[in-house]
């Protein structure tokens, strides 16, 4: 059935001289509305299918691409975050409706000529820690990394990414070396392994990066001397240091 209306509307909107770029948005509401009526793996299948031929068909010849394809993934990902609302047997189609959305705003975004990667990430990656906050809330036993750890790469990775490349002194990289020092404290306090390590392994990260400079202009020999010390002092307190790392990873396991 979803099929059989996706090409009939196409057919009708083709005798009413309709433009094609106006053809897929009824398409996708009609067979979305469909999906979300009779919740079954045919009409689902059916609805996708017919909706993506539609969305195809009318992306690829309008003017602006960009916004029309902005705007059918928005309806697309309205429709599917509404149907994994409306039917708990639909919860896990969630993600793709967000994806949807998120990939709607992302196309937008780079067609207004926005190259910040925090306008791309950020609110996804809100997004998905909320998610993994009430599923800690509501699942005793999850633990920070399975439930925290996308939303804090997400958060994180990216700007880091774009620190160590491009914008090494910036207010960017101060912000984020920020970020992660109240990411340390919270983890710290709230027993959270994820936020802990997280902020812990990207903070190293930039202040490896901001000092790369300094270290480049030493002279060789204090660089060589420095890391047979750093070796020599390894060497001799070896034992110790195994005992702090087993300690520290104790600690780890200890957190949730």
């Amino acid at each position: 059935l979803p099929l059989a209306l996706g090409g009939l509307l196409w057919s009708a909107s083709e005798l009413l001289d309709v433009a094609p770029v106006d053809r897929a948005v009824p398409i996708l509401v009609v067979v979305g509305l469909l999906a979300i009526v009779r919740p079954r793996v045919e009409t689902d299948v059916a609805a996708a299918l017919a909706a993506s031929v539609a969305a195809t068909a009318s992306v690829v010849q309008a003017v602006d691409v960009p916004t029309a394809l902005a705007i059918h993934l928005t309806v697309a990902g309205a429709l599917v975050t509404t149907t994994s609302l409306v039917h708990a047997s639909r919860r896990p189609l969630a993600w793709l409706g967000g994806l949807l959305l998120a990939m709607a705003t992302w196309v937008r975004l780079w067609d207004l000529g926005v190259d910040a990667p925090e306008a791309y990430t950020l609110p996804t990656a809100v997004a998905l820690l909320l998610v993994g906050l009430h599923r800690m809330r509501t699942v005793p036993d999850s633990s920070s990394a399975s439930s925290l750890a996308p939303g804090l790469a997400l958060a994180t990775v990216p700007s880091l990414l774009w620190v160590l490349v491009d914008d090494p002194v910036s207010l960017r990289a101060a912000l984020l070396g920020a970020g992660c020092l109240v990411l340390v404290l919270a983890g710290v306090r709230l027993r959270w392994s994820a936020p802990l390590v997280t902020g812990a392994l990207v903070g190293a990260a930039i202040v490896l990066r901001e000092l790369a400079p300094y270290a480049v202009q030493t002279p060789q020999w204090v660089v060589i001397g420095a890391a047979g010390a750093l070796l020599t002092l390894v060497g001799v307190t070896w034992e110790r240091r195994l005992v702090e790392l087993r300690r520290a990873s104790a600690y780890l396991e200890r957190l949730r």
